[in-house]
């Protein structure tokens, strides 16, 4: 039992919902937008190859699985990051240091920090119902759940802007719903 649990993971990089996939394939999106974080984003690489579209990659985090504490384990993550950054059409990094680790790219880009002065011009925003609104999708616990209570707390206090959230987690939000915050 105790050799079970180190390869579910591996098990897990391919245990795909068949149903999802044939739905995709007679709507097909135009890419497959990923972030390197846990083990979805190889399944968003194999499900990019499947339906045969380009797969966006945002690296914002070297590897999520560095801790790994086997180095036959670990050198195999990082294989496996490594080649989904090469599959990628697309890729994102946060740093110089970050694209040289990764390696050669044909179309990589560095993202600017943020708050940067590429961004410093007035840009004209969008809103709805007069209000800036502001989506989040994504993992909405563990590290996440305080920084999106905390950005709750600044949005709640004023009507002109509105936040949606969703993802895994989010119904943890449900208390706070109103007409500034949709969960």
């Amino acid at each position: 039992r105790r050799w079970v649990i180190p390869f579910k993971f591996l098990y897990d990089l391919y245990d795909w919902d068949h149903t999802l996939i044939q739905s995709l394939k007679k709507n097909r999106p135009e890419f497959i937008l990923t972030v390197s974080h846990g083990r979805g984003c190889f399944k968003a690489a194999s499900l990019a190859h499947k339906l045969k579209v380009p797969l966006v990659s945002i690296f914002h985090d070297f590897f999520p699985y560095s801790y790994i504490a086997n180095p036959l384990f670990r050198k195999g993550w990082e294989y496996e990051v490594k080649r989904m950054y090469r599959q990628s059409r697309l890729a994102f990094v946060i740093t110089e240091s970050m694209q040289r680790k990764l390696g050669k790219h044909p179309n990589v880009h560095i993202l600017p920090p943020i708050p940067s002065r590429l961004f410093s011009q007035k840009l004209p925003l969008n809103t709805h119902n007069g209000k800036l609104t502001f989506c989040y999708s994504g993992l909405c616990g563990g590290a996440y759940y305080t920084m999106l209570n905390d950005i709750i707390n600044v949005l709640s206090e004023d009507n002109n802007y509105e936040l949606h959230i969703s993802g895994a987690e989010s119904e943890r939000f449900s208390y706070v719903a109103d007409d500034n915050i949709i969960v």
